[in-house]
């Protein structure tokens, strides 16, 4: 598998030209398929993308993985509970992956639902981290 070769994407191609592999198109069917299968037999899926690739933005791997895993058939909460408290249990951690006393206080706001529609989960507003506010996109309007 080779990554797209265009590092810098028109605007509108967004996330997915950064990040998807180039496929024939039946092999990624199946593969999105096979996945599917996967997670309905109770195989352990965990978002595995945080790695930055020169060129891609970071975190943009982690999104578009989201958005992969809903096509296969995960509902959103089971592709977001991928990306935290499955990925956590992957690292064999308790300090990260919950909201919950005694883990880390690492949080993004969104504007929107991603449980609705998982793509949301790009609209950051603001990230804490430790507890820490260390972005905040939110204007002062609000």
């Amino acid at each position: 598998m080779r990554l797209c070769s265009n590092a810098y994407p028109a605007k509108d191609e967004g996330v997915r030209s950064y990040t998807d592999a180039v496929l024939p198109p039946q092999i990624s069917s199946q593969l999105r398929l096979r996945v599917g299968e996967l997670y309905a037999a109770g195989g352990w899926i965990v978002v595995g993308s945080d790695a930055p690739i020169n060129g891609v933005p970071f975190g943009a791997g982690v999104h578009r993985e989201l958005e992969l895993l809903v096509d296969c058939g995960l509902t959103p909460q089971e592709a977001l509970r991928a990306a935290t408290i499955e990925a956590a249990r992957a690292l064999r951690t308790d300090s990260i992956g919950a909201i919950e006393p005694g883990r880390a206080a690492d949080l993004l706001v969104v504007d929107g639902d991603p449980l609705q529609d998982i793509k949301d989960a790009q609209n950051v507003v603001m990230v804490f981290r430790d507890g820490r506010r260390v972005v905040n996109r939110q204007s002062t309007g609000q």
